[in-house]
């Protein structure tokens, strides 16, 4: 069932492939990791696999999955956010500059919703 990984993998936009994507068992693993664990054959990435595979399907989500959707896209937010140049600012429509952390601290609920969408977008 590798093949569905493998698959998966590489029609990701290379971007995608680096940042943080699931869980599991506490550890945040990338595409590229999950492709890697399940090519080795090891129980992570079978681990990693069943928990894409949960994703992919059109059922509503689970409680835990939703949760752990959430701390991957923060994850993922951080990652992003962390890779802008030093001294970065962001403009608000109000006319505010903050900084890459006040803005996160203000808009992460609205950052981490837009994550777990993306997140699910490449799933599927």
């Amino acid at each position: 069932m590798r093949e569905l990984i493998v698959s998966w993998f590489g029609r990701l936009p290379e971007e995608e492939k680096d940042l943080p994507i699931i869980e599991v068992e506490g550890k945040v693993l990338t595409p590229r990791q999950i492709y890697e664990e399940v090519l080795k054959g090891t129980e992570l990435g079978e681990k990693a696999q069943k928990v894409i595979e949960r994703l992919r399907s059109p059922m509503t989500l689970s409680y835990e999955d939703t949760e752990m959707l959430r701390r991957v896209a923060l994850e993922r937010a951080k990652r992003k956010l962390s890779a802008l140049p030093p001294g970065t600012k962001v403009g608000t429509l109000s006319g505010e500059v903050l900084t890459v952390e006040e803005f996160l601290q203000r808009a992460q609920d609205y950052i981490v919703e837009y994550e777990v969408r993306r997140i699910l977008s490449l799933v599927r």
